[in-house]
């Protein structure tokens, strides 16, 4: 069976030579970009955590920035990444039509977020705080879809590995593998597998959510009704429905 890209060194791997690449929250860089110098690599963030020296050496232009005001032109990037970034910006909507904007029509989005009802992530919000927002896999779709038009071409759940246990918390990474390791044989369950959500999406026109509040009890069609308390007909065949 063949996969659709996902990852993000297959994405930059089979992106066209000179294609404009955006790092949002780069960090000190999502991947080494000395191997990709084919590419016109373009790194975002509040904190410049790599130096000039760095950047000149990987073809890469770094701008301190705003990710919910991206300095950049409409339709200008073929690529942007965003590698465990939006559970960290209080305006996730902001940042991802702003991204929206910024990319070509049929650019990709490569998103990767914790899953907020997964062991690991519970464990790292009680030891830090800098999460502003908390994903599921449905509501993280949702704000995709009812906020632009990107479309979700594929994914994968990602394995949590603890390692932001560092410092005085490192003591605990290996009590806690051993503790899941025991949890997870019992329940039959790996419970470190849905960590987190890595997401691929690519820049269509159209927004992609659509809404139903209602179901014939008759027929099982789905209508979108106003809000006003009232029994209705069902517009296919017929049957009174009562309001709930």
């Amino acid at each position: 069976m063949k996969y659709d890209d996902l990852f993000m060194h297959e994405i930059i791997e089979h992106s066209p030579d000179d294609a404009r690449v955006l790092d949002l929250g780069c960090g000190k860089g999502s991947l080494d970009y000395s191997r990709f110098m084919r590419l016109n690599v373009f790194l975002l963030d509040t904190v410049d955590r790599m130096g000039s020296d760095a950047s000149e050496k990987i073809r890469a232009r770094f701008v301190r920035g705003d990710s919910c005001e991206l300095p950049y032109r409409t339709d200008s990037f073929d690529i942007c990444l965003c590698n465990f970034v939006l559970e960290h910006v209080p305006g996730p909507v902001e940042v991802v039509r702003e991204v929206y904007r910024v990319l070509k029509p049929q650019g990709l989005f490569f998103v990767s977020i914790p899953n907020c009802g997964s062991i690991e992530d519970r464990i790292f919000r009680r030891l830090a705080s800098d999460h502003c927002n908390q994903f599921t896999f449905k509501s993280f779709i949702e704000l995709m879809y009812t906020h632009t038009g990107f479309k979700l071409v594929s994914f994968c759940n990602w394995p949590g590995g603890f390692n932001y246990l560092v410092g005085k918390y490192a003591k605990y990474q290996m009590p806690l593998f051993y503790a899941l390791r025991i949890i997870s044989r019992i329940f039959n369950r790996n419970l470190l597998t849905e960590s987190n959500y890595l997401f691929l999406f690519r820049k269509e026109e159209r927004a992609g959510l659509r809404f139903m509040n209602a179901a014939c009890r008759i027929c099982g069609s789905g209508h979108l009704l106003e809000d006003d308390g009232r029994n209705w007909s069902c517009p296919n065949c017929g049957a009174k429905n009562i309001a709930i």
